[in-house]
């Protein structure tokens, strides 16, 4: 199902989109940092009664650097956003307001947004239920599914909101299914990274893998000694100065493809040809008319810009 994550992250961009200059103001008066991320405070608010663990994160988002976390952490604590119980964080009651007028706000400005009729995205919503059903059934580990299912209490929220929710779900379960493909490697997640930017030469040396995964964290010499021990296992190679992948890497990477799809398609097992050929004919709509939406934005604000 190779389809299904790209329109999925076209569609989430797109829908980002089309709320980012109002989302960013809200969070310039809210007197957010970069070091903060309000993601952690969402899922905090999430885990409610219980307690966010740092080992909660990194267990879920297994390539960026685990001690970033504990800062992020941290940095909300010192805000007056989250508090500290015994290695343990909660919201704290500003926290709390902060996190429920950013989904007041986001929700508002999602359901202002009209690229499916009302009956497209209840059936929409209808066959992602049943893939996310089918990946509770699936005999994987799958921890970022489990944290994007955290975000799931949305029956009360706008359709296009459970919509955008349910494709984040699926999207996460396609990075565990990953996660499980590469595991059996005895790799870790910031040198798996590295060799898949290897792999798909977006990267070739330490200096462009900083700069390639800035949200990661991790240093220039961080970068180097997983380049090193990439070599040694004989997957990458040096070549004029950047590094690219050998045979026994670019075997290693299929496998690891291979694998990844076949968890990954199992999920959608469950549906019909009908219920195939809907689902995905709805994500292709939702995706070319949120691209008509911006577009015309573009044009708008040209026209505007020429009036002035």
């Amino acid at each position: 199902m190779n389809w299904y994550p790209d329109l999925a992250e076209e569609i989430l961009e797109g829908l980002y989109a089309q709320i980012r200059p109002a989302l960013m103001l809200f969070v310039e008066a809210a007197g957010y940092l970069p070091d903060c991320d309000i993601i952690l405070m969402q899922v905090a608010g999430c885990l409610e009664p219980h307690l966010l663990q740092p080992a909660i994160l990194i267990k879920s988002i297994p390539y960026t650097n685990p001690e970033i976390f504990l800062e992020w952490m941290n940095a909300a604590v010192n805000h007056g956003w989250l508090y500290h119980e015994r290695g343990k964080f909660g919201l704290t009651d500003s926290g709390r307001e902060i996190v429920e007028g950013l989904n007041e706000l986001c929700d508002r400005l999602y359901a202002k947004i009209k690229v499916l009729s009302d009956p497209e995205m209840a059936r929409l919503r209808y066959i992602s239920d049943l893939v996310i059903e089918k990946i509770k059934q699936q005999p994987v580990e799958k921890p970022a599914f489990k944290l994007k299912l955290l975000f799931s209490r949305y029956l009360d929220r706008p359709l296009i909101v459970q919509l955008r929710q349910q494709m984040f779900i699926v999207l996460a379960f396609r990075e565990d299914a990953r996660v499980a493909s590469w595991r059996p490697y005895e790799s870790d997640g910031q040198v798996w990274e590295t060799f898949s930017l290897i792999c798909s030469r977006k990267a070739g040396n330490a200096a462009e893998l900083v700069a390639q995964l800035p949200q990661r964290n991790y240093s220039t010499a961080d970068y180097g000694a997983a380049l090193d021990q990439l070599d040694a296992r004989g997957w990458i190679t040096l070549q004029d100065d950047s590094y690219i992948p050998t045979g026994q890497g670019v075997r290693v990477w299929n496998d690891v493809d291979k694998r990844t799809d076949q968890i990954f398609d199992a999920a959608f097992l469950g549906l019909n040809n009908v219920e195939m050929e809907e689902f995905q004919g709805l994500m292709r709509k939702f995706s070319s008319m949120l691209s008509q939406l911006e577009n015309l934005k573009k044009i708008r604000k040209s026209a505007l810009e020429l009036r002035q």
